[in-house]
């Protein structure tokens, strides 16, 4: 019996993948930190285990990056103004205001105050509650509502450690025709 690890960082899908690898709702899944409370084992075949797990959170790794990543509880930050600055890193300033219907902007903070006029997130006096309205963003962010691209890079050449000549060896094993041909026999 072999044994493996797939390990994702933080809150990265493992439940999906094995819901998906099992095609049946077997690991409760969610879009907010948290939903997974136990290690749960899970058997693929007679000879494959998997383990759902909750993911762990070292405290020197929560900032700005585990936010986005979907670490971070939105009820429990403090500054949200940093993982928006990372936010708008990787959409851009043209992605952001065509998916809110706002004006360019060019800081967080800006960016903030733009939201809470467009949602009407005012507090007395007609002052934009940016909080309210950076929460509002980390939340669409974390429910996948603001979508992104990133470009490939410009240089195409492949790691050292990847060849196509490991994929042109599996062709054989994958091809759809000798599934067909399979199913057809049998």
């Amino acid at each position: 019996f072999e044994s493996g690890c797939y390990r994702a960082a933080i809150t990265l899908a493992r439940g999906s993948l094995i819901n998906s690898l099992l095609r049946s709702r077997s690991c409760v899944v969610g879009a907010i930190p948290g939903v997974t409370k136990t290690v749960q084992e899970v058997e693929l075949d007679k000879n494959i285990k998997l383990l759902d797990s909750p993911g762990v959170v070292l405290s020197e790794n929560v900032g700005p990056l585990a936010t986005i990543q979907n670490a971070v509880k939105l009820d429990s930050l403090e500054d949200p103004m940093k993982p928006i600055e990372l936010i708008m890193e990787h959409c851009g300033v043209d992605q952001l205001s065509k998916h809110y219907q706002i004006q360019p902007f060019s800081t967080a903070h800006e960016l903030t105050a733009l939201l809470a006029f467009r949602f009407g997130k005012l507090v007395s006096g007609g002052v934009p509650d940016t909080m309210a309205a950076a929460k509002l963003l980390l939340k669409d962010w974390s429910n996948g509502s603001v979508q992104f691209y990133t470009s490939p890079p410009q240089d195409a050449s492949l790691p050292s450690h990847v060849s196509a000549e490991v994929v042109s060896t599996w062709a054989a094993e994958f091809s759809l025709d000798n599934i067909e041909n399979s199913k057809d026999s049998g």
